[in-house]
C-alpha cells in the first residue's frame, strides 16, 4: 500500500468514527428534548423491567384478565428487559434510565455500523452513514425509542459481520441472543439463504456450517428459554397469526387495530428514503457492470440478498424498514468501495492541485451538505412529532383517580393495545381486559373479541351488556384521542354507565351492577 492510499485509508477510518459519534450525540440530544419516553410501548417495556426486576420471571400475567397472557405469559423481549434493569430496575428511574438505555442501544447500532465498514476497509464509509442519516425522519423515531427493536437491529448487524467474516460461534450466539430478545429472530434464516445465494453467484457451493450456526443457536435457545413453553405459542400468535390477519384479503382481526407500524410499507414512504437506496442501488450497479472481468465479491453479494429481501417482507409490514435501511447503507459501501478499488484512479498527480482533485472534492462537499441539511432536517421534524408523546407520562392522574376507587380486583374495560401501557405503567397491580396486540384476546375468546370491537367502533346495541356481563368490568378507561371518539357517545348516552372522571386525556366511566368483578 502506497503512502498516498494509507493516507486516505487512515482519513476514511477517522472520518467514519467522527460521522457515528456525531451522530449518536444527535440521539442523545433528541431523548432530552422530551421528558417522556417515545410511543406507549416504551412506557410498557419501563415497568415490565420493573416488575421483572422485582418479583424474576412469571409465567403467569393475570393482569390481563382475557388474554392469552393469564396463564400463558411470555416475555418475548426478555433480554431486553434485562439489560434495562440496571438503567430502570427501580420504580423511581423507570422513565430516565430507559431513555439513557435507549440513547445506548442507538449509539451501539451507529457505532457497529462504523465498525463493520472499516472492517471491511470501505473507501468512504463515513458517507453512507451520513446517508443513512439523511434518509428519514422514520428512521430517527425508531432509534430513540426504548423498545427491542433497537436490540433485534444491533443484534442483526452482529450477526451479518459474523456471517461474513465466517465466525460461526459469533453467529450462533448472537441467534440465541436474539430468540430471547425480539421477534425479529425469525428473520435469521435470510442470513445462511443469502450467503448460499452469494456462493452460487460465484460458482461455489453453499456452506451448510451456516445453516448449522444459525439453526443450533435458535432451536437451542428456544428450548431453554425461562418462558419455556410459553415461548411456543406466543411466537405461533406473534408470526403465524398476526402475518395472517395483516396480509389476509379477509382478515378475523381488523387491520386498523394493528396500527400503521405494522402495515403495508407505502411507495410514498419508500421514495422518501431513496436519497439511501437510490445510491446504494447505482453503486451495486456499477460493481455488477463488469462483472465477466472482475466478479463482485461475495460479501456484496450476500448483502445485497439481505436488502432485497429485507425490502421484499417491509413491503409487506413497514416495521421492517428499520432493519433494511442499515443493511442497505452497508450494501452500498461495500460496492461502491469496490467499484474504486478496481478503478486505475487517483486525486491527482503528487505535488499538484489537478482537475480531477477539484472534481472529487467539490462533488463530496455538495453530497455531504445535502446530508447534513438532510440529517437537521430530520432531526427537527422528530422534535415536532415527539412533541405530543408526553399524554402517555400525563395521562397518570387519570389512572391514579382510578387506583383511588377501583378496588385491587375490580376490571377495567379498555379497547385494544392503545390504553394499555398507560394502564399497566401507572398501576401495574390492576386487572386489564386484554394486553397490547389484539390477537391474544382473539385466540383466547373470539366472541368477546368481536363484542369488544363492537364496543370501540360505537355499534354495539347494547354495550353496559358487553362491559358489566361479558367482561365482568366495573370501570372503563378511554383515551381522549381520535381513534376513541365513536366508543364515547353510547357510553355517554347509558345512564347505567357513569362518568365518573375527566380532564384532557382520558375519561373514566362507572358500569352498575358489577360486583367483586375480579377472577
Amino acid at each position: 500500500m502506497t503512502e498516498r492510499a494509507a493516507t486516505l485509508t487512515h482519513m476514511d477510518r477517522l472520518a467514519t468514527w467522527l460521522v457515528a459519534l456525531g451522530l449518536a450525540v444527535a440521539l442523545g440530544w433528541l431523548q432530552l428534548e422530551t421528558p417522556g419516553l417515545v410511543t406507549g410501548d416504551g412506557y410498557f417495556h419501563a415497568r415490565a423491567t420493573q416488575q421483572l426486576a422485582e418479583h424474576g420471571v412469571r409465567k403467569q400475567f393475570p393482569q390481563t384478565v382475557f388474554s392469552t397472557w393469564a396463564d400463558r405469559y411470555s416475555d418475548k423481549d426478555f433480554l431486553f428487559h434485562v439489560l434495562l434493569i440496571p438503567f430502570a430496575g427501580e420504580e423511581s428511574r423507570m422513565v430516565e434510565g430507559a431513555k439513557v438505555a435507549a440513547w445506548l442501544f442507538g449509539s451501539a447500532i451507529m457505532l457497529t455500523l462504523a465498525a463493520l465498514l472499516i472492517r471491511w476497509r470501505v473507501r468512504f464509509g463515513w458517507l453512507w452513514l451520513l446517508l443513512l442519516g439523511a434518509a428519514q425522519p422514520w428512521w430517527w423515531l425508531h432509534l430513540i425509542q426504548a423498545r427491542p427493536h433497537l436490540l433485534g437491529i444491533w443484534l442483526l448487524l452482529v450477526e451479518v459481520g459474523a456471517l461474513l467474516a465466517g465466525r460461526r460461534w459469533l453467529l450462533a450466539g448472537a441467534a440465541g441472543a436474539h430468540v430471547l430478545s425480539h421477534t425479529s429472530f425469525l428473520l435469521l434464516a435470510a442470513l445462511p439463504l443469502a450467503r448460499a445465494v452469494g456462493l452460487a453467484l460465484r460458482g461455489r457451493p453453499a456452506a451448510p456450517g451456516d445453516f448449522v450456526a444459525v439453526g443450533a443457536g435458535v432451536l437451542l435457545v428456544t428450548f431453554l428459554h425461562p418462558y419455556f413453553p410459553n415461548n411456543l405459542s406466543l411466537t405461533w400468535d406473534q408470526a403465524v397469526e398476526l402475518a395472517r390477519n395483516l396480509w389476509s384479503g379477509s382478515p378475523a382481526i381488523p387491520k386498523d387495530l394493528f396500527g400503521a407500524e405494522l402495515g403495508s410499507l407505502r411507495p410514498r414512504s419508500l421514495l422518501r428514503t431513496g436519497v439511501l437506496w437510490i445510491p446504494a442501488v447505482l453503486a451495486l450497479v456499477l460493481r455488477l457492470r463488469n462483472w465477466r472481468q472482475r466478479p463482485p465479491s461475495v460479501e456484496v453479494l450476500t448483502l445485497a440478498a439481505l436488502s432485497v429481501g429485507m425490502l421484499g417482507v417491509s413491503l409487506l409490514s413497514m416495521r421492517f424498514m428499520a432493519f433494511f435501511l442499515p443493511l442497505c447503507a452497508l450494501t452500498g459501501a461495500l460496492a461502491l468501495s469496490e467499484w474504486l478499488g478496481g478503478l486505475q484512479w487517483a486525486l491527482a498527480s503528487p505535488g499538484r492541485f489537478g482537475r480531477r482533485h477539484v472534481v472529487w472534492v467539490g462533488t463530496g462537499g455538495l453530497v455531504v451538505a445535502l446530508c447534513l441539511g438532510g440529517i437537521a432536517d430530520n432531526v427537527s421534524r422528530v422534535v415536532e412529532r415527539i412533541d405530543g408523546t408526553r399524554s402517555v407520562g400525563e395521562a397518570g392522574r387519570a389512572v391514579a383517580f382510578l387506583d383511588r376507587v377501583a378496588a385491587p380486583e375490580d376490571i377495567v374495560f379498555h379497547a385494544f393495545w392503545l390504553p394499555f401501557p398507560t394502564l399497566y405503567f401507572h398501576r401495574p397491580d390492576g386487572r386489564y381486559i386484554q394486553a397490547l396486540d389484539p390477537i391474544f384476546l382473539y385466540r383466547r375468546d373470539p366472541r368477546r373479541f368481536q363484542q369488544m370491537l363492537e364496543v370501540y367502533r360505537g355499534i354495539s346495541p347494547d354495550p353496559h351488556a358487553v362491559i358489566a356481563g361479558a367482561f365482568r368490568a366495573r370501570f372503563v378507561y378511554v383515551p381522549r384521542t381520535k381513534p376513541f371518539q365513536s366508543m364515547l357517545r353510547p357510553l355517554m348516552d347509558d345512564p347505567r354507565i357513569r362518568l365518573v372522571y375527566m380532564d384532557r386525556h382520558a375519561m373514566v366511566f362507572e358500569a352498575e351492577g358489577v360486583e367483586g368483578s375480579g377472577s
